[in-house]
C-alpha cells in the first residue's frame, strides 16, 4: 500500500517539477504558479484550493493526421507551428496562451 504524501499548502512557485511522480500527493493550499510540469503524474494528487495559475505542462496542439508527418517547422518566437503531411498542410498560432488551428491546405 502506498502512503500518502502531503505537501499542503507547500509554495514553490516557479519549479521545475517535470516528470515527478506525484500521484496521489495531498497540494491542498499548494502554490504551483508558473511551475514547469512537462510529464507530471498526477493521478489522484488532491489539488483542493491549488493555485496552478500559468503552469506549464510543455502542452502542445493535438496533432491528428491520416498521412505521415514529413515536415514540422516551428516560430522563433514559439507562436506558430507548421505540418506538412504528404499533400496537406497544417498551419496552428498561439493566440491568449491557447493553440489554434488554421484552415488546411490542400496540395494537388
Amino acid at each position: 500500500a502506498r502512503t500518502r504524501l502531503f505537501f499542503r499548502g507547500i509554495q514553490v512557485p516557479h519549479a521545475d517539477l517535470s516528470m515527478a511522480q506525484l500521484w496521489g500527493v495531498d497540494f491542498t493550499g499548494a502554490n504551483l504558479r508558473n511551475c514547469l510540469l512537462a510529464g507530471v503524474k498526477l493521478s489522484g494528487a488532491i489539488l483542493k484550493g491549488c493555485d496552478m495559475a500559468d503552469a506549464n505542462f510543455a502542452q502542445w496542439p493535438k496533432l491528428e493526421f491520416r498521412n505521415s508527418v514529413e515536415k514540422v517547422a516551428l516560430t522563433r518566437d514559439g507562436t506558430g507551428l507548421a505540418v506538412a503531411c504528404g499533400v496537406d498542410s497544417y498551419v496552428w498560432w498561439k493566440e491568449g496562451g491557447q493553440w489554434r488551428q488554421g484552415p488546411v491546405l490542400r496540395g494537388q
